[in-house]
């Protein structure tokens, strides 16, 4: 008895340390270039190692206690496995929250608004005085933005678009990546089994082409954002954009993310 104990003991230990590997692989390989193949690995072996842990832990709690401490402590572990579940799925959540809303730069809002009366030309936005301040922070060229209704022609909106990205990345606000028009070699399976398969559903549950031109912007604006202050030799000022509440036909095509360091802070983004 003593040397199972002993047994389940060591096997605690030891999936306790793969648990801290794991979730230490998965810290140092996010920033690596394939990271979704590195976090997978090392999520596996955080699922194993955690499932191995769990049948040791109650194999141990089993032998060393009898009965009646068996059903006294039950009580506390399922009450401190429910104050876990709560502290990770709420609590942690609320408090990541917090210091997401109360640290950083102060936010910056504008509204959009989608007006016919609104002329038909779309202008690059450009900020008519100096924007430098003692304090950092953020500003706009507009904080009421007003879209026109009237729907441009797709080269037009294609073209912006294409002109954005562009500025955004030579002036280093975001970073590049990895070319769409590579195609890597298809496998056997995906050559024999997958491929037909997927033609085969697309022909059959795919949607007509009427459909998805719907899905295409009608009409579009940019909107500039400039740093009011040079960040410090080596800092990086994050800014992430969204939408927080309105109408769904409005979207963010582009700028969800923009990276301002000390060489780009006078440039604008999009």
């Amino acid at each position: 008895m003593v040397d199972l104990l002993k047994t389940k003991r060591w096997w605690i230990v030891i999936m306790q340390i793969l648990v801290g590997a794991g979730l230490a692989g998965v810290a140092f390989t996010i920033p690596v270039p394939d990271f979704f193949q590195y976090t997978l690995a090392f999520f596996w072996l955080l699922a194993f190692s955690s499932a191995t842990h769990d049948i040791a832990a109650d194999g141990f709690y089993m032998l060393a206690l009898d009965e009646h401490k068996q059903a006294y402590f039950i009580g506390i572990r399922s009450t401190f496995y429910r104050v876990a579940m709560i502290t990770g799925q709420g609590l942690l959540i609320i408090l990541a929250g917090f210091f997401e809303t109360h640290t950083g730069l102060d936010p910056i809002e504008f509204t959009v608004h989608a007006r016919p009366d609104q002329p038909a030309e779309i202008r690059v936005p450009e900020f008519g005085k100096e924007v430098k301040s003692d304090e950092m922070a953020f500003v706009l060229t507009s904080d009421d933005f007003q879209i026109p209704t009237k729907k441009a022609e797709r080269a037009t909106i294609d073209s912006l678009i294409q002109w954005t990205e562009s500025e955004n990345l030579a002036n280093g606000f975001v970073l590049p990546e990895k070319s769409k028009e590579v195609k890597q070699d298809d496998g056997l399976f995906a050559t024999y089994v997958s491929g037909p398969l997927k033609e085969k559903l697309k022909s059959a549950f795919g949607r007509d082409e009427v459909v998805e031109s719907t899905l295409n912007p009608g009409n579009i604006g940019i909107v500039g954002v400039r740093l009011t202050k040079k960040p410090e030799t080596g800092e990086t000022v994050v800014l992430n954009t969204g939408i927080r509440r309105g109408d769904e036909s409005i979207k963010l095509i582009e700028g969800e993310r923009i990276e301002v360091n000390p060489s780009n802070w006078q440039e604008t983004a999009g």
